[in-house]
């Protein structure tokens, strides 16, 4: 068995980038920040709050925030961390040439110094770093997330503890170890020796965790009718799909530290789990559709070729062919029985814009590829690619009320960041204007497309609440430079109003936290600095 076996449904093409699903936010995040003694030259309206000096310098980039309310941040040479409170004193992270790759999710990050934020993928050192336990070499040689693909070569546990991650990697970034580690390194066990880890090989590995903590406090949450000894009993088990050097492939879990393989028939490395870990759902070595429980049984959920994901709920949705003119949108819900029910016919061919993941590309949460609204309800697709560009026309994928909406016509879209609005009633894209820039664009559930950018956008925008969303707009300078500058806007689809300015100029990546209630951004104006503004 070869990689070639993973390219048999080009009819339904996966583009976008790297998915992940928001974790909960933290049950005890810090106090909020006093007033700062310096903020920003730029005026902000009345709603959002006064910007707030964390620490101050010039040249400062923003890798990314942890949900316990730290950031990480760059500065002439050095990836430091730091709450997010005015006066807080940094600390040393790793040395870091120019401003590293940076994963951060829920409570921890992963830095790969060596390895540019923008640039060709190169085999890396890796850090890892909480605020508890400080920052640990992981490993001397690890291959960073690309930043345009759905398979995911990291995760971190949803309680924080553990980290997955590729380590040993051959020079050439061919092959590698995955390792399963505590977040604080004082343990380290190898899951998978020798794989293909290159996400350019035809077989990159896809690792993470079988389920997802659910934000009911501190303890675990399942099902209403378990116990509190069951529910302290079950843990996120950790799955890896990979390949060995030779291109055969496994689907893998592991419970209480054993191995437990799942199949060896597989289509594609990429799996995805309900919130629960009640099922994984993955693709057979025929492009078959089959769902895992967690003892291991399988069951076949489409016998046709199929493009697959499951949601956080445990509605599996799968596209297929049902004649040679028409694709169908199928929804399969588990229980005593299991029922599956033809949502639409979708046109002769259509692909899936999948674009859960963190600003810029960098992987957050690797859970399941899951490219729908928060509400489950609807996704971004196409059925248009330009060969040349990769891009595509965009579609909102309505399986709730059962339609299609045209966001873009052309093929000049594409996904980033987050595919919908907090209330789920934007889908988010980007287009390719004739300049050769990209504007940011909303299309409603219920009709109509709005442009949301006046100038070049960063290709990089957040959900704050409701219709609420930050965004980049008038990006000056290189795309691949995180100390170019971008406009901080903030609009709010709902209400249909005008957007309005939070900051000018700031640098280009940017960042929310405390449960999306400030916008973690550096600028050079004014006092240059790492500040937070509230935003809700």
């Amino acid at each position: 068995m070869t990689t070639k076996m993973f390219k048999r449904l080009p009819w339904l093409g996966l583009t976008g980038l790297l998915v992940g699903l928001q974790g909960c936010a933290a049950l005890d995040e810090p106090a909020e920040p006093g007033v700062a003694a310096a903020t920003p030259t730029e005026t902000t309206t009345s709603e959002l709050g006064t910007p707030q000096a964390i620490q101050l310098g010039a040249n400062l980039a923003v890798l990314g925030t942890t949900e316990d309310g730290y950031a990480l941040y760059w500065d002439a040479g050095v990836v430091y961390a730091t709450a997010l409170q005015p006066g807080a004193a940094r600390t040393r992270v790793t040395r870091a040439a120019a401003p590293p790759l940076t994963m951060t999710s829920g409570r921890v990050a992963l830095v790969w110094p060596d390895q540019a934020f923008f640039g060709p993928l190169a085999p890396s050192s890796l850090v890892v770093w909480t605020a508890a336990g400080g920052a640990h070499r992981a490993a001397d040689s690890s291959m960073p997330p690309a930043l345009s693909a759905i398979a995911a070569s990291t995760a971190v546990s949803p309680d924080g503890r553990e980290v997955i991650f590729t380590a040993n990697v051959a020079a050439d970034g061919s092959t590698g170890d995955i390792v399963r580690a505590n977040a604080d390194l004082s343990r380290a066990t190898i899951l998978v020796r020798g794989a293909l880890v290159s996400p350019f090989s035809g077989c990159p590995p896809h690792v993470g965790f079988d389920a997802d903590r659910a934000c009911h406090g501190p303890r675990w949450y399942w099902h209403a009718d378990e116990t509190d000894a069951t529910l302290r009993s079950r843990r996120a088990n950790a799955v890896v799909a990979s390949c060995d050097a030779s291109g055969a492939p496994s689907l893998a879990r592991w419970v209480g530290g054993a191995r437990s393989e799942l199949t060896t028939n597989l289509g594609s490395t990429v799996w995805s789990t309900d919130r629960f870990g009640a099922h994984l759902l993955t693709t057979a070595g025929d492009g078959s559709t089959v769902a895992y429980t967690r003892d291991g049984a399988s069951l076949v959920v489409n016998p046709d070729p199929s493009l697959a994901w499951i949601t956080p709920g445990g509605a599996a949705f799968t596209l297929s062919r049902r004649d040679p003119t028409t694709v169908t949108l199928q929804r399969t819900t588990f229980g005593a029985a299991v029922r599956t029910e033809r949502v639409m016919d979708v046109g002769e061919t259509l692909g899936v814009m999948f674009a859960n993941h963190l600003a810029q590309g960098a992987p957050h949460y690797n859970i399941t590829p899951n490219p729908m609204s928060p509400d489950q309800q609807f996704f971004g697709g196409f059925n248009t690619v330009d060969p040349n560009t990769g891009l595509t026309n965009a579609i909102l994928v309505d399986a709730g009320r059962r339609r299609l909406r045209a966001a873009s016509a052309n093929a000049n879209a594409l996904p980033s960041v987050e595919i919908a609005t907090r209330d789920s009633s934007h889908m988010l894209h980007y287009q390719l204007e004739p300049d050769g820039t990209f504007a940011m664009y909303a299309t409603a559930r219920t009709g109509g497309t709005r442009r949301l950018s006046q100038g070049a956008t960063g290709l990089e925008h957040y959900g704050i609440a409701g219709g609420v969303v930050a965004f980049s707009d008038n990006f000056q300078g290189n795309p691949a430079d995180l100390l170019s500058t971008t406009d901080i806007k903030l609009v709010d689809l709902a209400a249909g109003t005008a957007p309005r300015v939070l900051t000018r100029a700031a640098h280009a990546t940017f960042f929310t936290a405390r449960r999306r209630s400030v916008v973690v951004y550096s600028t050079e104006q004014g006092r240059p600095g790492l500040y937070v503004t509230r935003v809700r």
